[in-house]
């Protein structure tokens, strides 16, 4: 046993650990408080030196006596070197670390209890940790949506359009024919919104894409084709201003940025009118213009049409309002830029900047359309 007249000698401890941020406390082999910093009687509620001499449970509440005891055997007994617990008192959080303190020889002269305020860390974790479970209750209800908008909306949707094809087909009267086609044009838009707010969902949560090299005018004729109904539909008049054929590093899913480019150039354009195609290459990136002769789109607005669910348009023109969102988050998955400005002949012009150094020879997350 270690006498109280040998603690006398450490006084110049309690100089030492007095300034400390952290508060300390020396219990000895027999559980009497020995040495307590200002911090230490702080954070237990009273003041260190009225605690200094009495037993180390009388700065604790009865009901955690035995906790205590046990701990402090743990330590004495080698059977655990360092204990941590983190208490609340009050609206704090603390964090206390009990070590056992031996001689040369081993034996057990007591324990060093370190305590630190991480009220502030606490917050910090916990508001992580909701933050972290909203993110994953907002992905498991997005993905859960994306399900049912698939199977629940499209399908039926599918189906629709199917036997609507197939009243078309017959002989129906006029009114009949034009109530049918009413709810065919409304089951397409259905499935078309549906289809680009998944394919927007996707894109918006990828970071990279897969690269290959592709000939860029081939991609832009491929879109073309898709739409030649609507094209003829309107007379509409497809002028290549400069085709060359040039190949540059692009994912399989840029097709979908000239696809809704000239989807929205031929709807909004006027029957009878030109739509022109050019492609500009330079040393840092190649330049793909769509050039129509539609209304003009306000200045004011050239930078949030490329926003989700902006139209500026026409309001009979049917659209999702996702197709210039999903045309800027692909360019921007490739490095590039799009904007709009005036057509000098009347109309406007949509630009792609596409960088011919895209991260060359690097692999991105491949995105998978639809």
């Amino acid at each position: 046993m270690v006498a109280a007249e040998d603690f006398e000698s450490t006084e110049f401890l309690n100089r030492l650990i007095g300034g400390m941020a952290e508060g300390v406390i020396f219990i000895d082999a027999e559980n009497i408080v020995r040495i307590c910093n200002p911090v230490g009687g702080e954070i237990r509620g009273v003041k260190g030196v009225d605690i200094v001499g009495k037993p180390f449970l009388d700065c604790h509440p009865e009901r955690v006596y035995e906790k205590v005891l046990e701990l402090i055997e743990k330590l004495k007994t080698g059977e655990q070197r360092e204990i941590s617990r983190v208490v609340c008192l009050g609206e704090r959080f603390f964090e206390h670390s009990y070590s056992a303190v031996r001689d040369e020889e081993g034996g057990f002269l007591g324990v060093v209890a370190v305590s630190r305020d991480i009220t502030e860390r606490r917050i910090l974790e916990n508001q992580l940790v909701e933050r972290t479970r909203m993110l994953e209750q907002s992905n498991r209800l997005k993905d859960l949506f994306a399900d049912i908008m698939s199977h629940d909306f499209i399908n039926p949707s599918s189906v629709i359009l199917n036997y609507t094809d197939m009243l078309l087909e017959s002989e129906l009267p006029r009114d009949s024919a034009d109530y049918v086609t009413s709810i065919q044009g409304s089951a397409q838009k259905l499935v078309n919104l549906i289809t680009d707010a998944r394919k927007f969902s996707r894109l918006e949560e990828s970071e990279d894409l897969t690269l290959e090299s592709m000939n860029i005018t081939a991609i832009i004729d491929g879109s073309l084709k898709g739409l030649e109904k609507e094209i003829a539909k309107k007379k509409i008049k497809i002028v290549w201003k400069n085709k060359p054929v040039q190949t540059i590093l692009v994912s399989p899913i840029i097709e979908d940025v000239f696809t809704n480019l000239l989807s929205n150039a031929v709807k909004y354009s006027r029957e009878k009118s030109k739509i022109v195609l050019n492609v500009e290459d330079t040393a840092e990136s190649t330049v793909v213009s769509v050039s129509d002769q539609a209304e003009k789109i306000e200045r004011a607005h050239w930078k949030n049409i490329f926003e989700r669910f902006t139209r500026v348009g026409k309001e009979s023109v049917e659209g999702s309002g996702l197709g210039l969102a999903i045309v800027k988050r692909i360019v921007e998955l490739h490095r590039g830029r799009v904007w709009v400005e005036d057509n000098p002949v009347g109309g406007n012009t949509f630009k792609v900047e596409l960088p011919k150094k895209t991260r060359e020879n690097k692999k991105r997350k491949k995105i998978v359309g639809g």
